[in-house]
């Protein structure tokens, strides 16, 4: 009868990844017949705990994460809400506001979920390569909508403002539609290069990640920030 080897999950917390993860393959090489699948999974929940930093840590910026995710929902919905159900309130300004809701919307949706599962569990990224890329190009493009917007808007203001006679031609709603049209082709032109770059990334104290993994993308962020501001 085969003889069933479990070594209980009690102290792997104090070892690094990188001795746990000799410890595993030491042990397969010496003893392939001991290791059991419960054992396999004790080491995995110990790796996962000892790349995660301690709950006293975790637990208030799990809360703080929570509450700007909660509000940003909540005030983005009721801004669109809002401007989309009042037709006295559909003007040039108010659409730019609604579109820039819309693009922290979606930040907020791509951005934050992922971000609060990673602080739980930051040894193994849940999703592949193509989900990666995916949220890059989303995060990316909703980044640049929100400042092209912010942009367009400014630019609004100054016309209405220090030009009051080219407010009628420049400030239409018409207009400003098609700005909006134009502000996501061209964030989304702009996020394409920087998304491709994403990838699922080993680190040797965290674990997989994904993240920008060439030095193109840092090429292409930091001109492009510099470029907005």
């Amino acid at each position: 009868m085969d003889e069933t080897f479990i070594v209980p999950n009690v102290g792997y917390e104090n070892y690094t990844r990188e001795a746990l993860r000799q410890f595993i393959v030491n042990l397969t090489q010496q003893s392939p017949d001991l290791v059991n699948l419960t054992f396999l999974r004790n080491v995995s929940d110990a790796v996962t705990h000892s790349s995660r930093d301690p709950m006293s840590v975790v637990i208030p910026i799990t809360v703080f994460y929570a509450v700007i995710f909660l509000a940003g929902v909540l005030g983005n919905v009721t801004t669109c809400t809002v401007i989309s159900r009042n037709k006295s309130m559909h003007t040039a300004t108010n659409f730019y506001l609604f579109n820039l809701a819309v693009s922290d919307l979606l930040l907020l949706v791509w951005g934050m979920p992922p971000e609060i599962y990673n602080i739980w569990y930051p040894a193994q990224y849940p999703f592949n390569q193509s989900f990666c890329i995916l949220q890059g190009l989303l995060s990316e493009t909703s980044t640049n909508a929100t400042v092209l917007t912010i942009t367009s808007f400014t630019v609004e203001r100054y016309i209405a403002i220090c030009h009051p006679f080219r407010q009628h031609t420049m400030s239409k709603l018409s207009r400003a539609v098609k700005f909006i049209l134009a502000i996501w082709i061209v964030a989304f032109c702009l996020a394409i290069p920087q998304a491709f770059q994403f990838g699922i990334v080993a680190v040797e104290t965290i674990g997989s990640i994904c993240t920008a993994s060439t030095l193109i993308a840092y090429l292409l962020f930091y001109p492009t920030i510099s470029c907005f501001r």
